[in-house]
């Protein structure tokens, strides 16, 4: 069975083989490049064509479809519409009709408002024109802070720090070691001898 199918495959494709051999359609052949070369020479060259072609020349046309709806749109729509009656539009015609709803309030806003003020006009914002008011709350402590701080001490002065001028006090304080140091330093040994 394999070597029956075998050869018939052999078959098949050997007369397909000898069918494109070429020899049959060599006329067709040179009449397609005969009616190509005529072409060009004629000068129908698409690339010389597209350099002069202009939009303007170029002719649209737009495949209307038509819509078929299911009912009669007429008993939707008002008496004697037009779908293409005024179909320019503009912006000036259209009137824009604002709202304004008139705020009243039980006071004077120009007591809050700086002179001069629009509303109306660009700011110009500087931080340095802001003036910052601290509200001052007085602490109130449980003792006396005068006590600790140095005289004429004011917390509001132009304070420069100069590190000199700081008095280091060491509190000495008393070690005790439990033995004798003096009995394991050296004879006459000064500890503040330079």
């Amino acid at each position: 069975m394999i070597k029956l199918s075998l050869v018939l495959a052999t078959g098949v494709l050997t007369m397909l083989f000898s069918n494109f051999s070429g020899h049959e359609n060599q006329n067709n052949t040179n009449e397609i490049k005969t009616e190509t070369s005529t072409f060009f020479t004629n000068g129908n060259c698409p690339e010389m064509e597209a350099e002069s072609l202009s939009l303007k020349n170029i002719i649209f046309i737009e495949e209307e479809e038509e819509i078929v709806l299911d009912f009669d749109t007429t008993a939707y729509l008002p008496i004697a519409f037009n779908a293409y009656k005024d179909m320019e539009f503009s912006l000036k015609e259209l009137a824009f009709i604002e709202d304004e709803e008139e705020i009243v309030l039980d006071f004077d806003t120009s007591n809050y408002l700086p002179l001069g003020f629009n509303a109306y006009q660009p700011a110009k914002l500087d931080l340095n024109d802001i003036l910052f008011i601290e509200e001052k709350e007085e602490a109130v402590l449980d003792f006396d802070t005068a006590n600790y701080l140095p005289e004429g001490f004011d917390a509001y002065s132009d304070a420069r720090l100069n590190l000199n001028d700081i008095i280091y006090v060491e509190e000495e304080e008393e070690i005790t070691l439990g033995f004798k140091v003096a009995d394991y330093l050296p004879k006459d040994f000064d500890a503040n001898a330079k």
